[in-house]
């Protein structure tokens, strides 16, 4: 059976490992910024950028740094929001792919019935084939239809690049090189209290980012046991040819189905999301997917 697959371990997440880094990095750095640069001015070398400028830039650092966050922790409400609005429908092929048994298949073109194979929800106690995601037609479950996007508008497809999600570009405040405060203990003890306050968010950032590293770390586990199905539709709609059904009256019709796509020549209809066998993320072993082949995101 031909499968999209390509079975993914835990991905290291890159973007939140370089946030906390660059926040230790600002934690450093505000803890050396007690210790204002003291250099004389010798033959004319510029004397190092004040304290003020320091921390104003900081400042600047920090904005941006809880900018970011607020994005990641955005999408991570999300996450959560969307968990709550899937279930589970288990599915199983019955039938047989070398058409000995399985379902009566009619393609009415002369060539008579046939067994065909078809996706069923599966009701036994055994493990299914499948587990489908289904989702809740709740209120809150419900999103307005993707729009692609363009060059100049973004559209709906990629939320990261949406309207209103896009990390500002902070301007650093122009402090003059080499102005000091050490004239006026007021100057002194406002940049102390910047100081600290620097340090608090620091200290917050720091907690925020490790509690988003955790999530996405569970996303890239339930991520990666997912496989992708390569699904088809066989059969007419309109019932003159397809899958032979009993109507309950003793006579007979046509119906489209469901099934495994095979083909060689023809992409698939669909490519559905489902935990392939007894794959299941956060159950401490490595998920096995359906075998390698074309990645599917």
């Amino acid at each position: 059976m031909k499968s999209n697959h390509s079975p993914r371990g835990p991905r290291p997440s890159s973007m939140f490992r370089r946030l906390m880094i660059l926040s230790l990095f600002s934690c450093i750095l505000v803890g050396t910024l007690a210790l204002e640069p003291a250099l004389p001015v010798v033959g004319g070398v510029k004397r190092p950028p004040s304290l003020k400028t320091i921390v104003q830039k900081l400042e600047n650092k920090v904005n941006r740094i809880e900018a970011m966050v607020e994005i990641m922790e955005q999408s991570a409400r999300r996450y959560r929001a969307w968990t709550k609005c899937i279930s589970s429908l288990r599915v199983s092929e019955y039938g047989d792919q070398d058409h000995r048994f399985g379902f009566h298949y009619d393609e009415k073109d002369g060539t008579g019935l046939d067994f065909r194979p078809a996706l069923a929800v599966d009701t036994s106690t055994r493990w299914s084939d499948y587990t489908f995601l289904t989702f809740a037609h709740r209120d809150e479950c419900q999103t307005d239809p993707t729009r692609p996007g363009t060059p100049g508008s973004p559209g709906t497809a990629d939320p990261a690049f949406a309207p209103g999600t896009e990390i500002p570009e902070l301007e650093p405040v122009a402090v003059p090189v080499g102005e000091s405060t050490a004239g006026t203990s007021s100057g002194k003890g406002s940049l102390r209290s910047k100081l600290r306050r620097l340090e608090r968010r620091q200290k917050d950032l720091w907690t925020r980012a490790r509690r988003l590293d955790r999530m996405s770390e569970q996303f890239d586990e339930w991520e990666s046991c997912l496989s992708s199905v390569p699904v088809s539709e066989y059969g007419d709609p309109e019932g003159r040819y397809g899958y032979r059904v009993d109507d309950g009256q003793g006579g007979s019709g046509y119906m489209p189905a469901l099934a495994f796509d095979v083909s060689e020549w023809d992409d698939p209809d669909y490519m559905l999301l489902a935990f392939a066998g007894r794959d299941r993320p956060f159950v401490g072993r490595e998920c096995e997917g359906l075998g390698d082949g074309e990645e599917v995101d």
